[in-house]
């Protein structure tokens, strides 16, 4: 199954990437200064969910 998800714009779509150690630990933090939303969605493959989907779902869900 294809989603096409249209993204035509006219403004700078630009953003930026996070990339230090302990982000997960400091989610509290990072996602209200650097990208507040009322929701989330993670996006991982089985090898990286097998490792961190547990520890990150825990987490985002004490975040509400």
């Amino acid at each position: 199954m294809t989603i096409r998800v249209p993204l035509v714009e006219q403004r700078d779509a630009s953003y930026d990437i996070l990339i230090a150690p302990g982000l997960v630990r400091r989610l509290d933090r990072i996602l209200p200064q650097y990208c507040p939303a009322a929701a989330y969605a993670v996006v991982s493959d089985s090898h990286v969910g097998k490792i961190y989907g547990e520890d990150l779902e825990k987490r985002l869900s004490a975040l509400g």
